[in-house]
């Protein structure tokens, strides 16, 4: 995955494990069952990146690995 700091490109390694993968119908579904108390409501995508939002880390690790997923396949 490519990321652009400050105008200079960055390339860094960038990984965890997805607990499943499936598909329902014609939808592909990243899945990570989370066994703490990580709150999953979330106003938008944009907001995680907020000081608010900031604590909602499952939601944001999801989203992460459907990125790196769909960049890999």
């Amino acid at each position: 995955l490519d990321v652009n700091l400050k105008a200079e490109p960055f390339r860094g390694v960038l990984g965890g494990k997805v607990d499943r993968v499936d598909k329902k119908g014609d939808v592909l579904r990243i899945i990570d069952y989370k066994t703490g108390g990580d709150e999953i409501e979330f106003a938008s995508v944009q907001g995680l990146f907020t000081r608010e939002e900031r604590k909602k880390k499952a939601v944001f690790q999801t989203f992460l690995y459907a990125l790196l997923f769909y960049k890999q396949y």
